[in-house]
């Protein structure tokens, strides 16, 4: 054997071996120097920058743990959207630790314990608010011209993910409106299908879904919250899976009966990430929904385990997330049909706001699949703009009270559009 051949290579089978006797290695060379936290951290930093944004090195107990739904429960109690310096505060819940250290609608978080949350994804952040119950954190935040610091105690998270109301009289019209939080919680499709009978039991007129600021959650929850919209065995998504040699492809349909039947709009923005694209972009193609509001975030890409060890574990990018088209929303997220800011005109913050393609230096990129027998006559909704000019949206808009859940524009808009449609696109 020629001298410098390695007497050693990492096959597929024994990678994992070599990952754990190259971390043990180098932290047993630099003994009080480097520690396997450090190497973690040095491989992360250079995942950071490489082409696969989602990659992850980690310990695996400190992973299991952080992915766990225990932290998760326990949090700030606030509502949050990404902008340039950090997290802005949408809503504070009341009881909770941010209302107690009297944060506010409006107030910017701009570090956590020290940490800089300035170009990070709403999921990070989430992440880095969420911990143990009853424990402190350092919140740095800028409102209006000063910097202020806050010690928020975390608690137990009241479960509010679904709001649901009946709008009245809006463009003569009487409405549902369901806003979404989250696709976590493993009733959420339940309590969807239940307030979609009440709407029916009212017999009222359409339907707003609100997934503004959702950043996702259980693909199998937005697949069954489709399927109240669309009825049983339409394609949802296309997972493909590049773990192998060659890709393979995953199809989803929708498991259930239909619901409602009546126009549906649904509200999206530059934070509607994961889940909330997938249903967004399915009901778009099946032609069962206006879009309204901002292009979603961007987040089209399957997680998972690439490789485990008996220490460490590489989380990674398996693959994309295809719609019904065969498109994928990776780096270019779902466009609305009606594009609409919160109020008539953008604010300096939804027009700069950050979404996947804008956090790495390279991002991974949008594809597109060809889907064998695939639905025909997708996307095409088209909603007549005279037709919602003709509902003046503005006059409701400037004669909404100003803590009025209608001094919204997005919602108006949204509001407006159900009565703007073609009727034979509607099932």
């Amino acid at each position: 054997m020629n001298q410098f051949e390695p007497t050693y290579l990492p096959t597929k089978e024994s990678k994992a071996l070599f990952v754990d006797q190259t971390v043990s290695y180098l932290a047993q060379k630099f003994k009080g120097q480097i520690t396997e936290e450090h190497i973690v951290a040095g491989i992360n930093s250079f995942l950071a920058v490489a082409k696969d944004p989602h990659s992850r090195f980690s310990n695996k107990e400190e992973f299991l743990n952080e992915m766990s739904g225990n932290s998760a429960l326990y949090g700030l109690g606030i509502s949050i959207s990404v902008v340039e310096s950090g997290a802005l505060v949408e809503d504070v819940q009341r009881g909770l630790g941010a209302a107690e250290a009297n944060m506010r609608k409006n107030d910017i978080i701009t570090s956590v314990n020290g940490r800089p949350l300035s170009g990070l994804s709403i999921k990070k952040i989430l992440a880095i608010l969420r911990g143990e119950e009853h424990s402190k954190v350092d919140i740095e935040i800028i409102r209006d011209s000063s910097i202020l610091t806050k010690v928020v105690t975390r608690k137990k998270i009241t479960k509010d993910d679904l709001k649901v109301l009946i709008l009245h009289q809006v463009f003569g019209r009487e409405l549902g409106y369901i806003k979404l939080r989250s696709f976590v919680p493993e009733n959420a499709c339940s309590d969807v299908a239940k307030s979609l009978d009440l709407f029916n039991q009212k017999n009222l007129a359409g339907a707003i879904l609100d997934l503004r600021n959702n950043p996702g959650g259980s693909i199998d929850v937005a697949n069954c919250i489709a399927s109240l919209f669309l009825g049983p065995d339409k394609l949802f998504v296309v997972f493909e899976n590049r773990l192998e040699s060659a890709a393979t492809y995953n199809f989803r349909k929708t498991p259930k009966a239909i619901v409602f039947k009546k126009p549906l709009v649904i509200l999206i923005n530059e934070n509607s990430a994961s889940s909330s694209e997938l249903l967004s972009g399915a009901l778009r193609e099946h032609n069962r929904a206006v879009i309204v509001g901002q292009t979603s975030f961007g987040k089209g890409s399957v997680q998972g385990h690439l490789f485990t060890t008996d220490s460490y574990l590489l989380f990674g990018t398996l693959g994309r997330f295809y719609l019904p088209s065969g498109h994928s929303n990776q780096s270019v997220g779902v466009a609305p049909h009606l594009e609409a800011f919160e109020k008539p005109f953008p604010s300096e913050r939804e027009l700069y706001a950050l979404r996947e393609k804008d956090l790495y230096l390279f991002p991974l990129e949008s594809s597109r699949i060809k889907i064998p027998s695939g639905p025909d006559n997708l996307d095409k909704i088209v909603v007549s703009k005279h037709c919602l000019a003709s509902r003046n949206p503005a006059k409701a808009f400037n004669e909404a009270p100003e803590n009025s859940l209608l001094k919204d524009w997005q919602l108006l808009t949204a509001a407006a559009a159900i009565g703007c449609y073609d009727q034979s696109l509607w099932r």
